[in-house]
């Protein structure tokens, strides 16, 4: 007999990273961006961040919000974010030190995805916990690829204290359009 042919798997979808500058001017504990979905026709999943920080130490704490929408409006409200990673934070493996980015996790799988629908946007809060370094710059510049924009927002104070306008957020955003 001819033997049936085994079931192939749907191809994985293409990883993909958007970066902004590494061109900073303050340093901060935290900042706030918007993460949007070009594509009218795919969701986005975000799979995981890369920080600039200045630190070089390990296991340093920093925690990632999310909202649908935009954070603007919520610069210094909590409500209607929502801390990942089951409301813990993440703990930088090593940081990398100014004019480099860190991962936020060592391995992809460990980050909580976000997925963004079509023509979707997401606001952002990612936030040292125990002290200034998150290095961002200044101006009101976004970064953009065919899929996904990252629009500048603000550097804020920890836990949705004072916030600055008109700042870079200076990272990475690791992302895979999701097939249909």
């Amino acid at each position: 007999p001819i033997p049936a042919p085994s079931p192939t798997s749907a191809p994985s979808p293409e990883p993909r990273i958007l970066s902004t500058t590494l061109g900073w001017k303050f340093s901060k504990s935290g900042a706030m961006f918007d993460v949007i979905n070009k594509s009218t026709t795919h969701s986005i999943k975000v799979t995981s961040l890369e920080v600039h920080v200045d630190t070089t130490l390990t296991e340093v704490p920093l925690e990632v919000w999310t909202r649908p929408g935009s954070y603007e409006g919520y610069e210094t409200n909590a409500g209607g974010w929502v801390m990942t990673n089951n409301g813990s934070p993440y703990f930088l493996p090593r940081g990398s030190g100014a004019g480099s980015l860190t991962p936020v996790v060592a391995v992809e799988e460990d980050f909580d995805a976000l997925e963004i629908p079509p023509g979707g946007s997401a606001g952002l809060y990612v936030t040292l916990t125990e002290s200034k370094g998150m290095l961002v710059g200044q101006g009101g510049r976004s970064f953009e690829d065919d899929r996904v924009r990252i629009e500048a927002g603000t550097s804020n104070a920890y836990r949705f204290g004072a916030a600055n306008a008109g700042r870079v957020w200076n990272g990475a955003v690791r992302y895979v359009i999701v097939p249909p």
